[in-house]
């Protein structure tokens, strides 16, 4: 049997065990508490050194943290910003691919891969990564739906930038169908369908944020924006009236009201008398512009093409000669119709050819492309 005595040295031991394991647990925690607090320590240095646009401090500070906290998420986040604003874009991908491989439903990860593809001038990666931030989920975050929106935007834009203008107007709407009506973004939204060529969708979300504020400047600015696109000069005065008191932009497009107002016939208002001369005006602006367009410079796998329709412009132009006086323009609407067709077509023509146009081709330009309807791409006019 046995004794007290006999069990003394097993409970010893057990007690000796005990305080080890407490004392290594006390150690570890310790050690844990410690490198977590150093590793918020450098995070937040990072954060610092970011905002006061000190990436490379930044980068070095968030690589700290890591080396205390390698599984922190958020931190790996951050680096991969700090990469981006110090140009190591390479690295910054590397680091957003680990993250996205690990969970490739972040809206943050494919927001930020969306962009670095963007810087890369990869549309295609761009825009399937905008739309992965758009169907994922925001870990942490108790505004979901206001970041989706803000991501719908800027894929919006992006897409505009590329000219690639239905996709655009498809992420516009649908955004439009998601933010509500007191969304403080309704003004980006309205200036982004109005940038896209949507001057009557524009137009009504600018009429929103009036009813809300009948003196918001920048809705009345953009108003008087969409009505001219539209062509709806009387109108657009009309806001830029009730700007008070008006702003550089305002006056400026004032001043662009009035310039092409001055080459429209079929403005409201317009008398016999100021339809022949704003005609005959558009006429000289347009026909200068062809006259001046040396075709020897036009790349040679157009050049044949752009030959053909120089010579029917010419043609056109010369049987639109004889009638340029007022007298002969007085009640025919038809030659007025034709010289106006004209004048928009040799502009446009000339504008993907025939280098920087003056001011008055630019002003005949906008009014052509309202009067019939065409968007400018950077690839020419379609």
């Amino acid at each position: 049997m046995w004794t007290l005595r006999d069990w003394r040295p097993l409970l010893l031991l057990a007690l000796i065990i005990i305080f080890g394991f407490s004392f290594t647990r006390l150690v570890v925690g310790h050690y844990q508490q410690k490198t977590a607090l150093l590793a918020q320590q450098y995070a937040a240095q990072g954060d610092r050194q970011l905002a006061a646009h000190h990436p490379a401090e930044a980068v070095q500070a968030y690589e700290s943290a890591l080396a205390y906290s390698p599984d922190e998420r958020h931190i790996r986040l951050s680096l991969g910003d700090a990469l981006i604003e110090s140009g190591y874009r390479n690295e910054a991908m590397a680091q957003l691919h680990n993250l996205w491989e690990g969970r490739p439903d972040d809206a943050a990860v494919n927001l930020k891969l969306a962009r670095l593809q963007a810087l890369a001038r990869q549309p295609e990666l761009a825009l399937r990564f905008y739309r992965n931030a758009i169907e994922g989920a925001w870990p942490g975050r108790n505004d979901q739906a206001a970041a989706n929106v803000s991501v719908r935007l800027e894929a919006a834009e992006y897409l505009i930038s590329l000219a690639r203008r239905e996709e655009a107007e498809t992420v516009l709407i649908g955004t439009e169908e998601s933010m509500p009506v007191s969304s403080d973004q309704q003004p980006l939204l309205a200036s982004l369908f109005l940038r896209n060529g949507d001057a009557a969708r524009a137009q009504m979300l600018y009429q929103l944020l009036l009813v809300r504020n009948q003196h918001d400047s920048d809705a009345l600015l953009g108003a008087a924006r969409a009505n001219f696109l539209a062509g709806n000069y009387d109108a657009a005065r009309q806001y830029l009236a009730r700007i008070r008191p008006l702003s550089a932009p305002a006056g400026l497009l004032s001043s662009e009201l009035d310039a092409i107002e001055a080459l429209d016939p079929f403005a409201p208002g317009a008398t016999p008398r100021s339809r022949a001369q704003r005609t005959i005006s558009a006429y000289q602006i347009a026909r200068h512009r062809l006259d001046a367009c040396d075709l020897d410079k036009v790349p040679a796998a157009t050049r044949e093409a752009a030959n053909v329709q120089w010579v029917g412009l010419r043609q056109w132009a010369a049987q639109l000669d004889p009638f340029m006086n007022p007298r002969k323009l007085h009640g025919r609407d038809d030659v007025i119709e034709s010289s106006m067709r004209f004048a928009f077509q040799a502009e446009l023509s000339s504008n993907s050819l025939c280098g920087q146009p003056s001011a008055d081709d630019e002003h005949l330009l906008q009014l052509g492309r309202q009067r019939l309807g065409v968007l400018q791409s950077p690839g020419g006019v379609r």
